[in-house]
């Protein structure tokens, strides 16, 4: 026997997949006959092609006259490579060593070209060796952020999929300004890439904190975080800058008077403190307000105004703001829904970040109006992207009127195509027939037995299925004097108390005019 044996091929006995830093890959260089190492004078080794350095598979057999051999490649810092392979031919070598046939006939070393041959290690596995550092690509809340809801959790997403066993309290934590470590749970994303920090308890408001991962946390290849990384973000600031915010019990009733003879009953309110500190303030949504007019430049309001977007149906322009110089009931309503928060003056609306425009249809009725007012409209105004409609219309009526049946079909084309299909919401009040009607009507009878003097049915627009009815309660949480009653109330919401036997509201009109009755829808 005087041939030389040639290699066969090479493969791995691991599994397809990717390895991380400190993994242990076998390699098997396999021959076309038995052959033996003597390794008395030297080792062989295996060069392989990993990146920016290329590593080593180091022999790893004790004795063996078989058909193949084995090495051991340890991954290292820095290594990386998409498909583990030898880097050439002439990758195989014995080092002063020597790798023969039992006849003593010398091995041919000479390997399948890389990546393409069958004979290569690329070629017979998939292994990606990936040791590079995972990095940080976001963090919510972003460094400096303010006015952070203190309800939420904080998230830091990785560039990759991270051993969830590795970030825990000492490697992803949160400090406050006196560096005292906030209590919470850790949870993450499927894909192992985002991790959310829980707050046991709501955080502070108006209160810095200081979020850290550390190189503690790796991947799931047990390389470490690149960097330690800390950010901090200011919570919000719940009592804020708005000087009149005290006397407004429906967003947080303590039991204030309010200008008024008898205080409120605390906890009767919109329960606005577990909205905020959620962190939802109505950003990103528009509102139209059908309603007498609307001052657009309303030191609290203007900030909210969508530029162009309101309409005078009298004057047929982009500005419904009253001549007059007295209070403004649509003023007052867009005021309790949408007055700016901590600007230093005023109110804070109930979303004090929403997008408002303002339709005067209260000014100039019918038909046509109330169709481009509605959401059929996409110039003139443009009422087609408008998320909510709030109504303040009513009709006194002692005996059953008919619903216009075009404006009927605009409210059901608007509940289900508007708003990108989902449908626009109308919220509209019941109405103000609870204790008086129309001079013709005697009321005394209902009154007597407390009962209302309008049921809320007269009113055509409340029979329909596509309004959110409502009434108004007291800062008692007992009906309010005014509000009409019946059958077709959805919700009953804060809306205060005519004369000073209940807690009014604070309502933006001008200058800021306390209210001592009026309606909330």
């Amino acid at each position: 026997d005087t041939t030389a044996p040639t290699v066969s091929f090479v493969t791995s006995s691991a599994i397809n997949g990717t390895y991380g830093l400190g993994e242990t890959i076998p390699i098997r260089v396999y021959f076309n006959e038995t052959v033996k190492v003597d390794n008395s004078t030297g080792n062989p080794t295996l060069q392989l092609e990993t990146g920016s350095t290329d590593r080593y598979a180091n022999y790893s057999m004790v004795s063996c006259v078989c058909n193949y051999i084995d090495f051991i490649y340890i991954v290292q810092p820095g290594d990386d490579t998409s498909d583990l392979d030898y880097k050439s031919i002439n990758s195989l070598a014995t080092n002063g060593g020597r790798i023969h046939d039992p006849a003593g006939n010398d091995a041919i070393l000479t390997l399948g070209t890389p990546g393409f041959n069958s004979q290569s290690l690329g070629f017979n596995k998939a292994i990606i060796i990936q040791t590079e550092a995972p990095t940080i690509v976001s963090t919510y809340p972003q460094n400096g952020a303010t006015d952070f809801p203190y309800a939420q959790k904080i998230s830091i997403t990785f560039s990759e999929a991270m051993d969830s066993s590795s970030l825990t309290s000492t490697s992803f934590y949160l400090k406050d300004s006196s560096n005292n470590t906030i209590s919470g749970s850790i949870t993450y994303s499927t894909d192992n890439k985002t991790y959310y920090f829980k707050p046991t308890s709501n955080l502070l408001s108006n209160t810095v904190y200081t979020a850290t991962v550390t190189t503690g946390a790796t991947d799931d290849r047990s390389n470490p975080l690149k960097a330690t990384n800390s950010w901090t973000f200011t919570t919000f600031n719940l009592s804020g800058t708005d000087p009149l915010y005290s006397y407004q019990w429906h967003l947080n009733n303590t039991g204030q008077k309010t200008f008024s003879e008898y205080a409120g009953i605390a906890g009767e309110d919109m329960n606005m403190l577990t909205t905020v500190s959620e962190g939802y303030t109505g950003k990103g949504i528009k509102v139209a307000v059908l309603d007498s007019g609307l001052e657009i430049a309303h030191e609290d309001l203007s900030a909210n105004i969508i530029s162009g977007g309101s309409w005078d149906f009298v004057g047929g322009d982009t500005d419904p703001t009253p001549t007059s110089t007295g209070s403004d009931h649509g003023t007052k309503v867009a005021g309790i829904i949408a007055a700016r928060d901590r600007n230093g003056i005023g109110v804070r609306g109930v979303a004090p970040r929403v997008q408002l425009k303002g339709f005067n249809i209260l000014k100039n009725q019918n038909v046509t109006n109330y169709l481009k007012a509605l959401g059929a409209s996409s110039s003139s105004p443009n009422s087609s992207d408008i998320d909510i409609f709030n109504l303040s219309i009513g009709f006194g009526s002692n005996y059953d009127t008919q619903m216009d049946s075009s404006i009927e079909s605009q409210l059901l084309n608007g509940v289900t195509n508007l708003r990108n299909g989902k449908g626009s919401i109308y919220v509209k009040s019941s109405g103000n027939m609870f204790e008086e009607w129309p001079a013709s009507t005697n009321c005394t009878p209902s009154f007597n037995a407390v009962l209302t003097c309008q049921n809320t049915n007269m009113d055509p627009w409340n029979t329909l299925p596509y309004l959110i009815v409502t009434g108004a309660v007291k800062a008692t949480g007992d009906i309010s004097n005014y509000t009409s009653a019946g059958s077709s109330l959805w919700i009953s919401a804060p809306g205060g108390q005519f004369a000073r036997k209940g807690s009014p509201f604070i309502l933006p009109n001008g200058n800021y005019w306390i209210c001592t009755g009026d309606y909330l829808t």
